[in-house]
């Protein structure tokens, strides 16, 4: 959980983490990310080369903290999947930066949209 945290420092939102359960950190986590990958594409578009690097590097960052986060031994194949995805991602996102493209930071929107809206639907119970 410390890479979680640390991913959450870099977000800004500590006044959010005091008292956050595992599930609410995630999902703080899963809102930053989208942050990052709205603003990258925002940048794109206009092109902030500096501001489209930055995003992106901040979106990969918190992907880093959600892939650390997981527990590989006792979350079998979802564990697994959500590893793999979550590089995957990172690495659409490091093809964004170096080509200057929106069509890998669309993609991973969509995917962390499919795996944020997942989340949410967990039981608060279990967090």
């Amino acid at each position: 959980m410390n890479a979680v945290v640390s991913a959450y420092k870099q977000m800004d939102v500590t006044g959010q983490v005091a008292g956050a359960s595992p599930k609410e950190l995630i999902g703080l986590l899963f809102g930053g990310l989208t942050d990052r990958l709205s603003k990258a594409l925002g940048c794109i578009r206009y092109d902030d080369y500096a501001g489209k690097s930055e995003a992106l590097t901040r979106a990969i960052e918190i992907l880093e903290g959600l892939r650390q986060s997981l527990d590989l031994e006792q979350g079998g194949e979802l564990a697994a999947n959500l590893n793999g995805l979550y590089l995957y991602c990172a690495q659409r996102l490091l093809r964004a930066n170096i080509d200057h493209d929106e069509a890998p930071v669309v993609e991973v929107i969509s995917l962390v949209k499919t795996i944020s809206e997942a989340w949410d639907a967990i039981d608060p119970e279990l967090g």
